[in-house]
């Protein structure tokens, strides 16, 4: 089983990872259907010294019909999420990743969420980001 959280870290600021990120999901024809500026939303709701974040939602409307005919259920975990943090000095992208959550609705989604999972890997890596040893704080 692979690690239910992947940790991201990048050189370049959120804004500048998100471009990257992007550029890169277009460039594989999925579909992008939200980034969510977090930071912007807070200013514009008076939240003092709100994080620099971002949500970016992504996904492949053909595979997400084939995991949804294994399992309905799975509807609750699509499409593809990434959340980016950072400072001028650096970003991290922390990735759910989609192998455990999609087993979690059917085994047989294991491989497939695997498959995104790599993806992913390479979406970061067009983002100049790499993997690191950090894990996610669990609560």
């Amino acid at each position: 089983m692979s690690l239910s959280y992947q940790i991201y870290k990048s050189h370049l600021n959120p804004e500048e990872v998100v471009v990257h990120l992007r550029r890169a999901v277009s460039k594989r024809n999925l579909v992008e259907y939200a980034v969510v500026d977090h930071r912007k939303d807070m200013l514009e709701r008076h939240v003092t010294n709100p994080p620099w974040a971002y949500s970016v939602i992504f996904g492949s409307p053909v595979a997400g019909a084939k995991f949804m005919e294994k399992a309905l259920t799975a509807v609750a975990d699509l499409p593809v999420r990434l959340g980016v943090y950072g400072d001028k000095d650096g970003s991290t992208i922390a990735y759910h990743t989609m192998s455990s959550l999609l087993q979690a609705h059917h085994a047989d989604l294991y491989q497939a969420g695997q498959a995104i999972d790599q993806l992913v890997k390479e979406l970061c890596d067009e983002s100049e980001a790499k993997l690191s040893e950090e894990t996610m704080p669990h609560s």
